[in-house]
């Protein structure tokens, strides 16, 4: 799970990654729990139902100013051929 600021929509992967690659840092916003029961079907689990579960905390960091995210004035308008084209 990742929790995210009400500036980030969690519908949009794309700012989700930009929250954890900015305002997550692994030795003080990861929680993991160990041996918790998932879903059966998992083939990656080391047990019959038995995973880890991880939180990700991708928030701004509490009581300290913290910059907004940036909007760039026509930053959707540029293209880069071959990554903004939608061709991939």
């Amino acid at each position: 799970m990742v929790v995210v600021d009400d500036d980030i929509d969690p519908r949009d992967p794309v700012m989700v990654e930009w929250a954890i690659a900015t305002r997550f840092q692994a030795d003080q916003d990861l929680v993991v729990l160990p041996r918790q029961v998932g879903r059966p079907l998992d083939p990656s689990t080391p047990g019959v139902r038995l995973g880890a579960i991880m939180g990700i905390d991708a928030t701004r960091p509490y009581g300290r100013s913290f910059q907004d995210v940036a909007v760039v004035p026509g930053a959707n308008d540029f293209v880069i051929p071959g990554w903004t084209d939608r061709r991939r």
